[in-house]
């Protein structure tokens, strides 16, 4: 290896674009010739290096600016993100599959086997009972008609089922849940709740021993002050969408903003977690769903199919 002022070719190539990589040669004297800049350039690396300055590149010259390219290439590599954390699964409605009908303590089981928390509806009935149920009418998920306010619960559990199964109450599922490792994350439906509703609905909470297992879920913002009034220990979800600011979340007393995935991207989550809040993103119907907002690294995503959605986890 002897390279000097006047040699040509492939291997001065090779050496001045490692120059150039070492910030020693401008692009434009990469050209093949060991011409003056070239010259220049070995020269300084010599100097810089404590070889003997010669300008011309011997093996121990080529060697030491090989070595010099790798150190310099290691040390400007982007630090690789680590993967996302497993997020908290959250099944929505129990779960939403043709196999079982959602909101029913059939889901619950069927869920339970994937979970960290069940998820599900709550509303009124006319005698202020708690039932699971999404829509403000048994129309759509059961074999009645109506509002569900205007029901009973000796009427609901008389006349009305869910594909066959009946309509559960809180005390149910908070009764079922206390025999599992699964949290709750019950979401109230209603504003116009008394204070009297919210007592009763803190007090099945507490006999079941889930206060410190229940993330209550809500739209309306103006029912958290009044929740921490009946249980201060209760988490709390507020439910919104990304287009809602941070401060105005954080500003509810909640550590938790539920978003809807529309529209929601990683910046978004990010900036949400630098507020000091956690994302839970709703809702997935797919794993490719799922998996995409798992990039995203939110904290805990509903999904409609937890039993898919674990495997997922389970598999990466």
């Amino acid at each position: 290896m002897d390279l000097h002022r006047g040699s040509y070719g492939w291997k001065v190539r090779v050496l001045e674009n490692r120059l150039h990589e070492l910030q020693l040669l401008r692009a434009s004297a990469v050209d093949r010739r060991y011409r003056l800049p070239t010259v220049y350039a070995v020269k300084r690396f010599q100097r810089s290096h404590g070889l003997r300055v010669t300008g011309r590149t011997n093996q121990r010259t080529w060697d030491a600016v090989y070595r010099a390219v790798l150190r310099r290439r290691a040390a400007t590599a982007p630090v690789p993100r680590p993967p996302p954390p497993p997020p908290t699964i959250l099944g929505h409605q129990g779960a939403v599959v043709p196999s079982v009908p959602s909101n029913t303590m059939a889901s619950m089981r069927y869920a339970v086997r994937s979970v960290d928390i069940l998820e599900f509806d709550l509303r009124l009935t006319a005698d202020r009972a708690f039932v699971l149920m999404h829509d403000p009418t048994l129309d759509r998920t059961t074999n009645c008609t109506g509002p569900v306010e205007v029901k009973t619960l000796q009427e609901l559990r008389s006349q009305c089922t869910a594909s066959g199964e009946p309509i559960p109450t809180l005390d149910e599922v908070a009764a079922f849940a206390a025999a599992t490792a699964a949290s709750i994350a019950p979401e109230l439906k209603v504003e116009s709740l008394s204070d009297e509703d919210l007592s009763r609905f803190a007090g099945v909470i507490r006999a079941h021993g889930l206060t410190g297992r229940t993330f209550v879920q809500s739209f309306h913002p103006s029912l958290f002050p009044r929740l921490r009034a009946q249980d201060g220990a209760l988490a709390l979800v507020y439910l919104t969408r990304p287009t809602t600011a941070p401060q105005t979340v954080k500003s509810a007393g909640v550590t938790i903003a539920g978003l809807y995935k529309g529209g929601l991207t990683a910046a978004i989550v990010a900036t949400y977690q630098r507020a000091g809040l956690k994302v839970w993103a709703w809702t997935s119907y797919t794993t490719t769903e799922f998996k995409s907002l798992w990039n995203m690294r939110v904290n805990g995503i509903f999904t409609d199919i937890p039993v898919e959605s674990r495997a997922l986890l389970s598999a990466s």
